[in-house]
């Protein structure tokens, strides 16, 4: 069966070994998962340089590997053919993004002083380099029929960034993004939202915040030109509320598209996420989408932890219960 996956980091194999390098917290929290030992950016870099002390080159080496557990990746193994495209840290703006990219002329990307779309593509242009859309990693890893290769800048100079953001495929040719259309099955994991299209969600179920949004740029290792170009564009020219509304409505295009060709869409959720808070289409797609998050409907509270990394992701033994649910609805 020719299966898709558009989701973030839990349906990634974010976090799922960190067991072989780092001990888990055994405290919980009341939705059952590990209560967060220390601030995410601590561990993060306790975790970095726990993996260059035993001889990794870094994340992400670290992810490719844990990757190799996640869910889209056990369905591979049982003969299914699958195309995983989602990504850490993103939900359904960058999903929305990606799409549409082709569509977006190559001059309102080129023109970074005033640019609305700079804030999607700054990771793929070192300073001062002025690359064009088509040259980013992002059109060769979504869109390869209209990447063309930069003849000063190569994309072989971004090797970080070409693991972090390419799709993973099982049994499966690369596809370009239209596969979500195409596909037997797509599985959407859906996520905490809303969120930006470069980071994790602004708040918990509630609304968006600039003020958020400008305090987590001020806090990345970006140059100041960028978190200048990045502060502008969220306070200035940015409508959060609006963004999320053509988010929803471009996701009920998928679905909508998806039913009218037969089509089969299956929507789930892996952890606590605010899926009451918002009236969507599902156009007779297959819900399996609890508020709870389906881990905690299929193992119960009590036994999340069990299931779950130290930040809330999915560990191996969680993938491979995702993994079982799905093989037994497809």
């Amino acid at each position: 069966m020719k299966i898709a996956i558009m989701g973030c980091s839990f349906s990634s194999g974010e976090e799922c070994r960190d067991w072989e390098i780092l001990p888990l917290n055994d405290e919980t929290l009341k939705d059952g998962r590990r209560k967060h030992s220390m601030p995410h950016v601590e561990y993060r870099n306790l975790k970095l340089e726990t993996l260059l002390e035993k001889g990794w080159s870094g994340y992400e080496e670290w992810n490719c590997y844990c990757d190799k557990f996640e869910y889209a990746s056990l369905l591979g193994n049982e003969g299914h053919s699958v195309v995983n495209f989602s990504k850490r840290g993103m939900g359904l703006n960058f999903h929305h993004f990606i799409h549409t990219l082709p569509l977006i002329p190559e001059e309102f990307v080129t023109n970074k002083t005033n640019n609305k779309l700079y804030h999607w593509t700054h990771k793929m242009a070192e300073e001062e380099q002025d690359k064009k859309y088509k040259f980013h990693l992002f059109m060769r890893n979504y869109w390869p029929e209209f990447y063309v290769q930069d003849p000063i800048y190569h994309t072989d100079d971004f090797k970080g960034y070409a693991i972090k953001d390419a799709p993973r495929c099982y049994n499966s040719e690369p596809k370009n993004f239209d596969y979500i259309l195409d596909a037997d099955v797509l599985i959407w994991q859906r996520t905490m939202e809303p969120r930006l299209t470069l980071t994790h969600q602004l708040t918990v179920g509630g609304a968006i915040d600039t003020t958020m949004a400008v305090r987590w740029i001020e806090q990345q290792t970006f140059s100041e030109k960028e978190k200048s170009i990045l502060k502008n564009y969220y306070e200035n020219m940015w409508d959060g509320g609006e963004q999320y509304a053509k988010d929803l409505r471009w996701i009920e295009s998928i679905l909508r598209i998806r039913k009218e060709s037969g089509k089969r869409t299956i929507v789930i959720t892996l952890s606590p996420t605010n899926v009451d808070n918002v009236n969507i289409n599902y156009y007779n797609a297959e819900v399996h989408a609890p508020k709870e998050g389906l881990l905690s409907k299929l193992v119960g509270i009590n036994k999340v932890k069990d299931y779950v990394a130290n930040y809330g992701h999915l560990n191996d033994k969680g993938h491979e219960l995702i993994k079982d649910y799905l093989v037994g609805i497809l």
